[in-house]
C-alpha cells in the first residue's frame, strides 16, 4: 500500500514541482512495485490538512503485521515540524504536526515507510550536520514519531520495529526544486540498483540523493545546500520498487 501526496496549489500561492514529484512517485509504485501488485495505491494533489490524516486512515485500512505501507509527501514543511494541507496554515486545521502525523501512522500494522520532500523535514536533528551529528540524527529524526508508542519511552524501540524514514533535508535546511520537481525526489526516482538484485531499496535511494549533498543551489545571490537523511541506517535494505 502507498499514499502519495503532492501539494501544489496552496491557499494563496503555487508551489512549483510538487505535482511532478507526486506523479513520478506514483508511477514508480504503479509500474514497479517491489512485492507484486500494490494492494492499494492512492495519489492525490492538493489535499487539506485534515484530508491528509483521513487519507492515511483510508489508504492503509486492511494492512496487517506483514504489510509495508508507504507514505510520501511533497509540499511545504516548517521549522517546527508541520506539514501543510492546501487549505490554510493553521494548527489543528490545515497544518499537521509531526505528532499528529505519527499518531495517524501508528495505527497501521506492519512496517511504515515515511518519505518527506519538504523544507525542514529533519525536524528533530541537531542544528549542525557535522560527522559527529550523524549518530545524533539517527536517534533524533524519529522523535517526530515518538508519540506513536505510548508504552516505549525511547525512540529506538519503536523505530527499529516500525518506521523507515527518508527526509530531503535537515532541520535547518530548506528543500529545493523547480517546475521539473524536487532535487531529492528526482534523485530518488532515478536511484540505481547498486547491488544488482533487481530492486531499489531505501538505502539505495538514500545514496542516490546523498550524491547531491555537496551540489550548491543558487538562489537570490546565495548558495544553499540540502542533506538527505535516513532512519534507521544508510543501507536500509527495505525495498522501494523494482528497477
Amino acid at each position: 500500500r502507498a499514499l502519495v501526496i503532492g501539494q501544489h496549489e496552496y491557499w494563496d500561492h503555487y508551489l512549483s514541482g510538487t505535482d511532478v514529484d507526486a506523479r513520478n512517485m506514483y508511477n514508480k509504485f504503479l509500474n514497479n512495485p517491489p512485492y507484486g501488485k500494490m494492494e492499494k495505491l492512492q495519489g492525490w494533489l492538493d489535499v487539506s490538512g485534515r484530508g491528509i490524516l483521513s487519507e492515511i486512515s483510508k489508504t492503509f485500512a486492511g494492512a496487517d503485521n506483514n504489510s509495508v505501507s508507504i507514505f510520501y509527501y511533497s509540499g511545504h514543511g516548517s521549522s517546527d515540524g508541520y506539514i501543510f494541507g492546501t487549505d490554510n496554515p493553521y494548527a489543528g486545521s490545515g497544518a499537521v504536526s509531526s505528532t499528529e502525523l505519527a499518531n495517524a501512522l501508528k495505527q497501521i500494522p506492519g512496517k511504515i515507510v515515511v518519505i518527506l520532500d519538504c523544507c525542514h523535514s529533519g525536524y528533530h536533528i541537531n542544528k549542525s550536520m557535522s560527522e559527529e551529528d550523524i549518530a545524533a540524527f539517527n536517534a533524533n529524526i524519529i522523535n517526530a514519531f515518538k508519540a506513536v508508542d505510548v508504552v516505549s519511552k525511547t525512540p529506538g524501540q519503536m523505530a527499529n520495529s516500525k518506521f523507515h524514514v527518508l527526509t530531503a533535508s535537515s532541520k535547518t535546511e530548506v528543500s529545493w526544486g523547480s517546475s521539473t520537481g524536487g532535487v531529492f525526489t528526482k534523485a530518488l526516482v532515478n536511484a540505481k540498483d547498486r547491488n544488482s538484485d533487481g530492486f531499489v531499496s531505501i538505502g539505495e535511494g538514500y545514496w542516490a540523493a546523498k550524491a547531491y549533498d555537496n551540489v550548491p543551489i543558487y538562489s537570490e545571490g546565495q548558495y544553499y545546500y540540502q542533506h538527505v537523511q535516513c532512519y534507521p541506517s544508510a543501507n536500509d535494505p527495505l525495498l522501494l520498487w523494482k528497477k
